[in-house]
């Protein structure tokens, strides 16, 4: 299984590259680490939008 990631420092909107690279890697989990991030989300895609802190913490 794969994971797409994305990192940015503040912005917590839905990223577009996930779309381009569904195709190329379809059914691979999609996660967007924010550092700066009020509040965590999943969109009905299934893109994940995480805290780039507690995100590496866990791993």
């Amino acid at each position: 299984m794969y994971t797409l990631i994305e990192v940015k420092k503040s912005d917590a909107s839905l990223s577009k590259n996930f779309g381009v690279f569904n195709k190329f890697f379809p059914g691979a989990k999609k996660v967007q680490l924010v550092h700066e991030i009020k509040q965590e989300k999943t969109f009905p895609s299934g893109v994940e939008v995480r805290s780039l802190g507690k995100w590496l913490a866990h791993w």
